[in-house]
């Protein structure tokens, strides 16, 4: 079996560069042949695979950038780079294409979907957000919308995730994606939560064939460890929060942060990501800047009493099964995949929206302790973010989304 994989990146630094990774390696093991399409490398030594490709360049993505934001479509520029990949593919003459992030300025998927429809190519779609059955947005539960699963229109989040400065097009890009599913006989979804998979069977992706597979962890670096970071031994002494994201805005809860900081003064906040804030005002954060050794973030998660993840809106909540498979409590709002990753014995949820409450439920956390949470939380991790355990349903799922179509 021929198994392409194509995504905006390859490697170790962001969750899905790492997950199609070491999928990658998975079918490998299996003996099957495996491919990867990517815009970017995210570690030294990927281009040495000579099964790994790069179908972009920085100058088409950048113009396609332009485009998209003068038109507001995104995905339908970039013809003569989708058209090298495809020339590819079709060498290649994949039995599956799966697709994980691909609305970065990289592809033009009317060509794409054109292309696997024609060649009755079985085709998995990977929703690690929304964006492959909205009409623009990747995320819609800040804005409270519904139209995603009828028509889309007077769209509330223009100016965001794939920016349009002049033009509302979510209604043409939805019936376009629409149509374009429609000629893929093949198609199949896998969502990387219940949560997802409960709104994907309310989307124009209904009639696919659509499961849910969570993400996984390296079970054997996120476990519990002794070793404190140096750079916050210092601070041990005292009431220890995380708080961890790529960059930090306000969808991943900056202001709860500083607001937990500020009625929880006893509290100190170790915050790792890039931020433009300045935390000098607030002597209790620590901001420590973006990590990437996962060793290193494994000690933190580990040395803390409780870890925060005010996001408003995750398909998934990967640094959430980080915290749990080291034994430590979350506190999160009671929303999307949350909601199925935490219960009363691995933290709590707090009403969706409401800061007073989060503080509160904080305050609970940590007046029962990490002690109180840390078995539950481990053994949940171990029961549910296994890597073998779901690297093999993803194998399993393609072996028999090629058997159902008469692969």
């Amino acid at each position: 079996m021929k198994i392409v994989q194509i995504n905006t990146t390859y490697g170790m630094a962001d969750s899905t560069g790492r997950n199609v990774r070491e999928l990658h390696h998975y079918f490998q093991s299996k003996g099957e042949e495996s491919f990867v399409f990517a815009t970017q490398y995210n570690e030294d030594g990927s281009s040495n695979d000579k099964n790994v490709f790069l179908f972009s360049n920085l100058f088409d993505q950048k113009l396609h950038a332009f485009l998209s934001r003068l038109s507001g479509l995104q995905g339908y520029y970039s013809k003569s780079s989708t058209k090298k990949l495809l020339l590819d593919l079709d060498k290649i003459l994949p039995d599956v294409v799966i697709l994980n992030v691909l609305h970065s300025n990289c592809i033009n998927f009317k060509e794409l979907f054109y292309f696997l429809s024609k060649k009755q190519i079985v085709t998995i779609l990977v929703l690690h957000d929304c964006f492959f059955y909205t009409g623009h947005c990747c995320h819609y539960i800040d804005v409270g919308c519904t139209r995603w699963m009828h028509y889309c229109g007077n769209c509330r989040s223009m100016n965001k995730w794939n920016k349009s400065y002049f033009f509302d097009t979510s209604q043409k890009s939805l019936q376009d994606k629409k149509t374009w599913y429609s000629n893929i006989h093949k198609l199949n979804v896998i969502a990387v939560s219940k949560w997802l998979e409960l709104d994907v069977n309310k989307s124009i992706l209904k009639n696919a064939h659509i499961t849910t597979i969570y993400n996984w962890l390296e079970l054997e670096t996120f476990k519990y460890t002794n070793l404190v970071p140096e750079r916050i031994k210092k601070y041990k002494h005292r009431p220890l929060a995380l708080a961890v994201a790529s960059f930090w805005d306000q969808d991943k809860g900056i202001d709860d942060i500083i607001e937990v900081a500020k009625q929880i003064p006893e509290l100190t906040i170790i915050l790792i990501g890039r931020t433009k804030e300045q935390f000098e005002q607030h002597k209790n954060i620590i901001s420590l800047g973006l990590i990437k050794d996962m060793d290193e973030m494994a000690k933190y998660y580990s040395c803390v009493d409780i870890f925060l993840n005010p996001s408003k809106q995750e398909t998934f909540g990967k640094t959430t099964a980080e915290s749990l498979a080291c034994g430590t409590p979350v506190v999160a709002y009671d929303s999307t995949a949350f909601k199925e990753l935490i219960d009363s014995s691995r933290g709590a949820l707090a009403e969706y929206g409401n800061r007073r409450d989060y503080i509160e439920k904080v305050k609970d956390v940590m007046r029962k302790g990490r002690k109180y949470y840390s078995i539950s939380a481990t053994r949940f991790a171990k029961e549910n973010f296994n890597g073998k355990i779901n690297m093999e349903l993803y194998y399993q799922f393609i072996k028999s989304a090629v058997d159902r179509n008469g692969g």
